[in-house]
């Protein structure tokens, strides 16, 4: 799906967002709208049937003319359940249908966003957008825009048919019609604003309780529950009166337009009843006009009123789009093949980055040291070459790069100028699957996800075997744990892998790089939570499993690595920029 800018998505209406994803349900949402112009045609049918009747009644003659107007009437109502319950019965199924390709739409787009975009949005925030912005878009789709579109429909059959009754009459009607369209578009803003104030307060505090519960043990560590349960009840209570406000507006338009349709009637009840004293009425014609002038003005009372729903689902719709119109920061090249790494040299050419405001990823500079990013590159002019096969050490302080560097190779950051090339590519030729799916990178902290030890080792080749799977823990000395287990190799290892220790993900984050067998390894700074046993053990079996492989390792400690071909200083690699 190609996705404009979410300025130019903010300029459109909402049904040309809605055109894209009812595009593969067109046949469907046909049908819906057919049955939805019979359904208003027949609502609006019982009012003329009245008038019929009163005729009769008046003239005191052709009683039996009353009994087919009376199954009339029947068949009717008979016909318009089944037409309600046949265009129900499709709008909830096409809104399911809706909601499931907007998620998957979502959730592919948010996977190409580049780190940089998730490292500054809260997970608790984009999972709200994903799972309750996009039930309220299917709410609003399944109850709403339907009842939406017969209310419209209604209207414009029952304003056509009040003309043909009397048209000096419908033209005062109509007159007094547009208030309740001032009174929505008064209260309109208000209710935008404030739904977009109590949806994004609901995100952030969806977003600061995967924090709290993912961070359990910094948080029980510095003795901050009570601290945390403040910010908690701050939050929900500022939540809790942007949606009361949003309730306040809406009710007020309800109420506003009720009251204006009141009058309207009172002035319309008065001049009607002079044109029939005045007899350029009939008592019938007077009966039926306002029979439908009784369901005219509540439809439009209802309209106004669901307009103001639509108002609120609006507030969901920017929220999705926002999302959707986000262009990645990394994109796959047009002309990108999946080529595969043969011998693994990797080469910076002339490499000029900076992050521009971005929150660097894990291992780069802190965001203590922003600043300075943001004033001037990180790298200006960096030129660096590792052969097909070498073992390399990047050292230096906190700070200076080294993380920033390696993070360039699979293209989870693009630098601003330079290339990097591997194999004498340029990465941005590899497309971003087969590019990442040939580097075995483990970062500083592993995460584990909430499924087995299998699953999880198996996260990096889903396609791997259980006997691969136990071959690659026992190269990260994972395997003596993993024993341990209660299930062993089927336990599940909870949100986190909050069970573990942290030398224990650290295992389970070089198995997964083992069984990827990659042509080039990245360790950034992967040793360090491990004891010296099981790093002795993990670094033997990696210098086998590397051997005629490309592998760069990040380190504070060099002399844990001395069996690498050459140490290269960060900071001596920046001042020869």
């Amino acid at each position: 799906m190609s996705n404009p800018s979410h300025k130019t998505i903010q300029s459109i209406p909402v049904l040309r967002e809605f055109s894209y994803f009812l595009r593969p349900h067109k046949l469907t949402f046909g049908l819906v709208v057919f049955l939805s112009i019979i359904l208003s045609c027949l609502n609006m049918a019982v009012p003329y049937a009245l008038k019929l009747a009163v005729d009769i009644l008046t003239a005191a003659e052709h009683f039996e003319r009353l009994f087919f107007i009376s199954f009339g009437v029947l068949a009717i109502y008979g016909i318009k359940n089944i037409c309600y319950y046949n265009t129900k019965i499709r709008i909830v199924a096409l809104a399911e249908k809706i909601a499931f390709d907007l998620r998957v739409s979502l959730m592919g787009h948010l996977h190409r966003l580049s780190i940089a975009y998730h490292r500054e949005n809260k997970p608790g925030q984009l999972a709200n957008r994903l799972i309750q912005d996009v039930e309220s878009i299917k709410e609003f789709l399944a109850s709403e825009f339907i009842k939406l579109f017969i209310n419209v429909l209604m209207i414009i059959v029952g304003v056509l048919i009040i003309i043909v009754l009397n048209p000096i009459l419908a033209v005062a009607a109509l007159l007094l019609l547009p208030l309740d369209i001032l009174i929505y578009r008064y209260f309109r803003t208000a209710i935008t604003d404030s739904a977009k104030e109590a949806k994004g307060e609901t995100a952030n505090v969806s977003g600061n309780l995967i924090e709290q519960f993912s961070g359990i043990e910094t948080l029980k560590s510095a003795a901050s529950e009570d601290k945390e349960q403040e910010n908690f009840a701050f939050s929900m209570e500022r939540g809790m009166k942007a949606k009361l406000k949003e309730r306040k507006f809406y009710l007020l338009q309800k109420v506003s337009a009720d009251m204006m349709s009141g009058l309207s009637l009172l002035i319309l009840f008065l001049f009607g009843g002079y044109l029939v004293f005045n007899e350029h009425l009939t008592t019938a014609e007077f009966v039926a006009f306002y029979a439908y002038i009784g369901m005219l003005y509540p439809e439009v009372i209802k309209l106004v009123s669901d307009l103001g729903k639509f108002s609120s689902a609006r507030a969901s719709f920017d929220r999705v789009y926002e999302i959707l119109g986000t262009e990645p920061d990394v994109k796959e090249m047009p002309d990108a093949r999946p080529h595969r790494i043969k011998q693994g040299e990797v080469e910076f050419k002339n490499i000029r980055f900076s992050f521009s405001g971005k929150l660097p990823p894990t291992g780069a500079p802190s965001a203590s040291s922003s600043g300075k990013i943001k004033n001037k590159p990180l790298f200006n002019n960096l030129n660096l070459k590792i052969a097909a096969g070498e073992h390399v050490l990047i050292s230096g302080p906190t700070g200076c790069g080294k993380s920033t560097m390696l993070n360039l190779i699979p293209r989870f950051f693009d630098p601003s100028a330079g290339c990097i090339k591997i194999d004498n590519l340029e990465n941005k030729q590899y497309t971003l699957k087969s590019l990442r799916a040939q580097i075995g990178y483990v970062f500083q902290s592993t995460f584990i996800f909430n499924i087995s030890v299998l699953e999880n080792i198996r996260y990096a080749r889903p396609d791997a075997t259980e006997a691969e799977v136990a071959a690659a823990a026992r190269f990260s000395n994972a395997d003596e744990f993993i024993n341990t287990l209660p299930k062993k190799y089927m336990t599940t290892l909870g949100v986190g892998g909050i069970q573990l220790s942290s030398g224990e993900r650290q295992k389970i984050g070089l198995a997964r790089a083992f069984l990827k067998n990659p042509r080039i390894f990245i360790l950034d700074e992967a040793m360090g939570a491990l004891d010296e046993v099981s790093q002795s053990i993990a670094l033997d079996n990696l210098m086998r499993m590397a051997e005629g492989r490309t592998m760069i390792i990040v380190s504070h400690n060099p002399s844990t690595f001395p069996q690498m071909h050459r140490e290269i200083k960060m900071n001596e690699l920046l001042t020869a920029q």
